[in-house]
């Protein structure tokens, strides 16, 4: 099996080159167009990019120092414990170019933003999300957490910024067969398989396998608000620390 990875002696990349859109950055036999920055984080930058020269085959570049090889793993490992009709819920990454002093992870670009963009959106106009919206992204995010448990993995940095908003066609959801339109909803089938929230940045992802099943694990996540009650007393923590970042993003 391709596991995706390409490695390669030397790095000679700064990150600081990336404020001029339509750099190309070739590696690994592929060639990819910097479009803009999406986001960043302490230790990396992501930036929307085009594959070899292809408009329509859009991805995202997380550009990493230093070089960190452990998420594309987690990545690797939810391709095979996830069943296919729930891997949507879960970011997909395809390659992994690994320097010696940096790391790009090649993953799929969402263009509709994160749940934390679309409450910041709410806020701006002087509201709230919809109680019936707050309702399904709540179911959305409990399902992820089931399903992402019982594959034994804890994803570590449950988070608003780190749920990537999926949509399906209007023309698609709703059809002429009402019962239909809802049985597909209440069981995520069908065009509703397409909608949700899709959960990516697996930095922090623990995998379960790896360890006893008793293992309990110490450590802090330092992300304001994201803490758990074991976390800010210093007490040992498993699924707890998923359970609480869920009750604070709600």
């Amino acid at each position: 099996m391709n596991l995706g990875v390409y490695r390669h002696e030397l790095g000679v990349l700064s990150a600081k080159c990336f404020c001029v859109a339509d750099l190309m950055i070739v590696s690994g036999g592929y060639s990819y167009q910097i479009k803009g920055c999406a986001g960043q984080g302490g230790f990396a930058q992501v930036f929307k990019a085009c594959c070899d020269g292809n408009p329509d085959e859009v991805v995202a570049l997380k550009i990493q120092k230093p070089a960190f090889p452990w998420e594309f793993y987690i990545y690797r490992q939810l391709d095979m414990r996830i069943p296919a009709k729930e891997r949507l819920s879960f970011g997909y990454a395809h390659r992994l170019h690994l320097y010696s002093d940096y790391s790009i992870l090649v993953s799929d670009f969402l263009a509709n933003g994160t749940l934390q963009d679309a409450i910041n959106s709410n806020v701006v106009l002087g509201g709230a999300m919809e109680e019936v919206l707050c309702i399904y992204y709540t179911i959305e995010m409990l399902c992820i957490l089931e399903i992402l448990h019982d594959a034994r993995i804890i994803h570590g940095d449950f988070k608003p910024d780190n749920l990537l908003i999926r949509y399906a066609r209007l023309s698609c959801l709703f059809r002429d067969d009402l019962a239909e339109d809802l049985e597909n909803f209440r069981q995520r089938t069908g065009p509703w398989s397409e909608q949700g929230l899709s959960l990516v940045d697996w930095g922090r992802g623990i995998d379960l396998s790896l360890f006893p099943d008793q293992t309990e694990f110490i450590g802090d996540s330092r992300t304001s608000g994201f803490r758990s009650i074991q976390m800010q007393e210093k007490k040992p923590w498993k699924y707890q620390v998923s359970a609480f970042q869920d009750l604070a993003t709600l």
